[in-house]
């Protein structure tokens, strides 16, 4: 992870993480993450990834591989300032769990 400006990280892995579960929960002065180099082609579990980030507006999940991804329960829970969400090329054709996913995510355009 890199942060780069005030409150706004860019992530960018080379490593082919399987279980990102909570990676970014509560962190309550993140306002923005840049995804564009963040490789998900081997996570199975993507459960409370964004939960409880109650300060970020915008979240752009449109170069996310979720071909294996089985659990995306809690994802943006408590996301309550979330407004604009992309998941334009998100798969869920193996997700078993996702409840309550959107819980609390009052203000959402998709």
């Amino acid at each position: 992870m890199k942060k780069k400006g005030k409150n706004r990280i860019i992530i960018g892995c080379k490593t082919q993480l399987k279980d990102i579960n909570t990676l970014f929960a509560s962190i309550f002065t993140l306002t923005s993450l840049d995804f564009s180099h963040f490789n998900t082609s081997q996570v199975f579990n993507m459960s409370s990834l964004f939960f409880d980030i109650s300060t970020i507006t915008n979240l752009d999940l449109s170069n996310f591989i979720t071909d294996n991804v089985t659990d995306m329960s809690l994802m943006f829970k408590d996301c309550s300032s979330l407004i604009n969400l992309n998941l334009s090329n998100v798969n869920t054709n193996k997700v078993v769990y996702i409840k309550v996913c959107l819980m609390d995510v009052v203000d959402l355009l998709i």
